[in-house]
């Protein structure tokens, strides 16, 4: 990705819970902030985020991390105008098609 002229996005469908360690280069962390610094590498590099968030929202222990979804798709999380654009909360599967679908029409246009 890093040497194509074409536009570079990558789509990511997540509950952005981390369940596992992230080790990279020079350290080991959660896998949130690992996911969160790869993608701020990524925009180094022309990359973008679209993140499809998925888990329940209204349980006493919510079974979705958007602040970090967010952080993904965004340098900053809180820019409306990024996160309206590629960030969108998919929490039933049979949304994901048209999640999926919604991203790919953005980016043909």
């Amino acid at each position: 990705m890093t040497n194509s002229q074409n536009k570079k996005v990558v789509i990511l469908l997540s509950d952005g819970l981390a369940n596992s360690l992230w080790t990279g280069e020079f350290l080991t962390v959660p896998a949130q902030q690992g996911a969160i610094s790869e993608a701020n590498n990524g925009r180094s590099n022309n990359i973008e985020y679209r993140v499809l968030g998925y888990g329940k929202r209204d349980q006493a222990q919510p079974a979705i991390d958007e602040t970090v979804l967010k952080k993904i798709a965004c340098a900053d999380p809180n820019d409306s105008v990024c996160v309206s654009n590629n960030y969108s909360y998919t929490p039933d599967p049979t949304d994901w098609s048209n999640g999926f679908l919604t991203i790919l029409d953005g980016l043909c246009r």
